[in-house]
């Protein structure tokens, strides 16, 4: 796979920056929207509580009631508000990879008269206005007709509402977000399976090794087809498969003696647990920030004196291939020099080399291994 020429890549990525300001701009316009709802909501049970009022002989009741959904719904729409300011953080956030000052300026003036108020002040500021007429409606009934367990309506029920509405929110989001890396080798699974598994790594994998104590436990990041984890358990070694896709990870526990961790990388929790790391091809799909924080996990997790391996396609920066659809992070031998210095690794050797994948002979790969200090 290449990198696609400079105006090729250019021309998408401002397809896609163009139509993240058009969302955002929708998605603003559909945000004003929030304070008629919620004054169309309130005043609309008002004026029938109202009409009931001299012709209901259980009006308090029905007053507490009404307070009911008017706290209720305030509530909802508050919490909505709140919801929709990080939604268009995001969409903030994905321009600014195009315009890398468009998420420091976009909106603010150069001048502004009040310097304090940040890009979505006025999402927080619903928020705060939907919460205190929330609020009144819950202290009315307490204030009109004294404390009792029936005026203590609003206040259970929008507890309850809330609790239960952003609990569901909450299970659809886990349930609903895939991640597209995840989701593509779980697609691809059996296709990347048979390209990769043939590759022969015994070169690399003895330069690795030759760092590693006899028998000491290695941990495969990304472990895919298994090719490289079953290498190391046959030298004796103990190995830690992490893979997050479900289709590899199925067919990483049919390799005899090997642990395998259905598991991302940006949620590994161990300190100094591993003789050596192994991230081959695999860091390759994070960006600048994710990298960041994966690299600060790996490190923490490897043992003092140990060694890390990890490769990328040789270029400058993130790409989106139109053919796979997901994240590639390419590195030149310096940007990958300085990734393991930033993490306190101290460099062993490294090297570039030929893609070893059939019919992409035209790829280089950098590769570095290096030392945990003392």
């Amino acid at each position: 796979m290449t990198v696609e020429p400079d105006g090729t890549k250019f021309q998408r990525d401002k397809a896609v920056f163009e139509q993240n300001c058009l969302q955002l701009r929708a998605l603003i316009q559909e945000f004003h929207k929030t304070p008629l709802m919620s004054a169309t909501l309130t005043g609309g049970l008002l004026a029938v509580m109202s009409v009931f009022r001299n012709h209901d002989e259980q009006f308090e009741e029905f007053a507490v009631v009404v307070c009911t959904l008017i706290a209720l719904f305030n509530a909802m729409i508050g919490l909505s508000c709140i919801r929709i300011r990080d939604v268009m953080q995001c969409y903030i956030e994905k321009a600014s990879l195009f315009s890398e000052d468009f998420g420091e300026r976009g909106g603010r003036p150069t001048k502004p008269i009040l310097a304090g108020l940040g890009n979505f002040s006025i999402a927080i500021g619903y928020a705060i206005l939907m919460f205190v007429v929330a609020l009144t409606a819950i202290v009315l009934p307490f204030a009109a007709y004294g404390c009792t367990w029936f005026n203590a309506l609003p206040l259970i029920v929008t507890t309850l509402g809330l609790s239960l509405w952003y609990g569901s929110a909450h299970l659809r989001n886990r349930q609903d977000y895939v991640d597209p890396v995840v989701a593509f080798y779980n697609k691809k699974g059996r296709e990347y399976i048979e390209e990769t598994l043939p590759l022969d790594l015994t070169d690399v994998i003895e330069r690795f090794a030759k760092h590693l104590p006899t028998g000491g436990r290695v941990l495969d990041v990304g472990a895919g087809s298994g090719r490289d984890s079953k290498s190391f358990l046959d030298r004796g070694y103990k190995v830690v498969a992490l893979e997050p896709s479900k289709v590899l990870a199925v067919h990483l526990r049919g390799i005899e003696g090997l642990e395998v961790r259905e598991e991302k990388a940006q949620n590994l929790e161990e300190v100094e647990t591993f003789d050596g790391i192994w991230a081959c091809a695999s860091l390759l799909h994070f960006d600048e920030k994710e990298l960041a924080g994966v690299m600060k996990r790996l490190c923490r997790a490897l043992k003092p004196n140990g060694p890390f391996y990890t490769c990328f396609k040789n270029g400058d920066g993130v790409r989106l291939p139109a053919k796979d659809g997901i994240l590639f992070h390419d590195m030149t031998p310096d940007r990958l020099n300085k990734l393991v210095a930033d993490n306190g690794l101290k460099v062993i050797e490294m090297w570039s080399n030929k893609s070893r994948l059939h019919g992409s002979n035209e790829a280089h790969w950098n590769n570095v291994i290096a030392r945990k200090p003392f």
